[in-house]
């Protein structure tokens, strides 16, 4: 969108001053846009910074590993009975809507990647939950931009539910104002939370850490543009010169030195002599400091350095060290706060209370044919898996036989109270 900025538009240089913006530093016969760097500054904000962050690579490496594993997990519905204890419940419509197609427009891989990077980045991610007005049931699934949310408390009972919560949607594309009761909405907020109901966004916890990578990243980026010249240069002449000769100077010695040739020999003008400020970037140890904030962003995730591609210090037993404590201590939290939530918002009626919507954390702990056999084998034998169940897992279909939905295994097996009973006399 394109603004024409003009001093008679926005009431004159008194009401630019209360803003602190300088009218001198304003054309107003020129059109801005919004992402303009010169329309930005003149507002007084540093476009120098990080802006959203996600140009920061482990702040970007950190969410989008987060989000990947979100995404390729599977929601399941399961219910609790006193004889078969925990067991899966069939809901094929509500199970296709979570794991296969929200919506129309995008599927749930999708869906549940945006729900993780708006939780991390943002500290909240919003779901409308889109129901049948005659029948009640679930329709479809849709994410709302977060920064297009406000949270209300009704404190005083005005729409009739007192400290009732309210989502108010101001949809940037049409223009129009929605509100959702708490009913309507899945609302996945960050760890980081002091009232439990909006979360706190690690891009503003961290904000210092993330931009001081992120500086670190264009510092490298200007010695690659020019062409790693990290050195400044100092050119002495005798005499004085103003200001326009001196940017024809360094303006004609910076011309020889990339544009002509090979940039291995540059003329000097008589008089005038170079000297190199040598400035290595192993004398600030910026290599050792640039990897210091990788990590300490990493750990504010609670991503190991493996996760962020740093194998430094990595062996296999330290891999897998790495690898089940980003299960047991960082996923493990997100998973128990995402079951609860699907769970507390879309299991209705007479369901509630009896059945629970878990993420199915089986794909995570892929392992090769081999020891996937072994330990199907191993479960078979123990008594723990019916044949069936083994080939479940292998994704073969059932056998018709009866008998391989039986337990069968090992029948030099006995239960812990007939221990002994063999060696008792008898006939038999």
């Amino acid at each position: 969108m394109r603004v024409a900025f003009l001093l008679r538009e926005i009431g004159g240089e008194k009401r630019l001053k209360l803003f602190g913006i300088k009218t001198k530093d304003i054309r107003a016969d020129t059109t801005y846009s919004l992402n303009d760097a010169d329309f930005l500054r003149v507002l007084g904000i540093d476009v120098d910074s990080a802006g959203n962050k996600l140009g920061e690579i482990t702040y970007f490496t950190c969410l989008k590993l987060l989000s990947e594993i979100m995404g390729k997990l599977d929601i399941r519905m399961y219910q609790y009975s006193e004889k078969k204890g925990k067991e899966r419940a069939l809901n094929p419509r509500l199970e296709y809507l979570l794991n296969v197609e929200p919506n129309e427009y995008y599927t749930a891989s999708t869906l549940k990647q945006a729900i993780e990077l708006n939780r991390n980045h943002y500290g909240n991610a919003f779901v409308h939950v889109e129901t049948d007005r005659k029948t009640g049931m679930i329709k479809a699934l849709w994410i709302l931009p977060t920064t297009e949310v406000t949270v209300w408390i009704d404190d005083r009972g005005v729409f009739g539910n007192a400290n009732g919560v309210w989502y108010e949607w101001n949809d940037s594309r049409t223009g129009k104002k929605r509100v959702f009761n708490s009913n309507e909405i899945l609302h996945f907020k960050s760890s980081i939370t002091f009232d439990g109901i909006n979360g706190m966004a690690r891009k503003d916890i961290i904000s210092m850490q993330i931009d001081s990578a992120y500086y670190g990243e264009r510092y490298i980026h200007k010695l690659y543009k020019g062409n790693m010249a990290a050195n400044k240069v100092i050119l002495h002449y005798t005499g004085d010169l103003n200001s326009a000769a001196k940017k024809a100077l360094v303006r004609g010695t910076e011309e020889f030195s990339s544009q002509v040739g090979t940039g291995a020999f540059i003329p000097l003008p008589l008089g005038v002599n170079a000297e190199v400020l040598d400035s290595k970037l192993v004398d600030s140890e910026f290599s050792v400091l640039n990897k210091a904030k990788a990590l300490s962003i990493a750990a504010a995730f609670g991503i190991s350095p493996n996760g962020i591609n740093d194998y430094s210090k990595s062996s296999y037993a330290n891999s897998v060290t790495q690898q089940t404590n980003l299960y047991v201590n960082t996923m493990q939290p997100i998973f128990k706060a995402y079951n609860e939530e699907y769970t507390r918002r879309l299991i209705q009626g007479k369901e509630k209370g009896l059945k629970t919507l878990e993420i199915e954390t089986k794909s995570l702990f892929k392992m090769n044919p081999i020891e996937q056999m072994d330990v199907l084998q191993k479960g078979v034998n123990s008594l723990l898996y019916t044949p069936n169940e083994g080939r479940e897992e292998l994704g073969l279909p059932y056998m018709d036989n009866p008998k391989a939905n039986e337990l069968v295994g090992n029948g030099n097996m006995i239960n812990l109270d007939s221990v002994g009973n063999q060696w008792k006399g008898g006939d038999n």
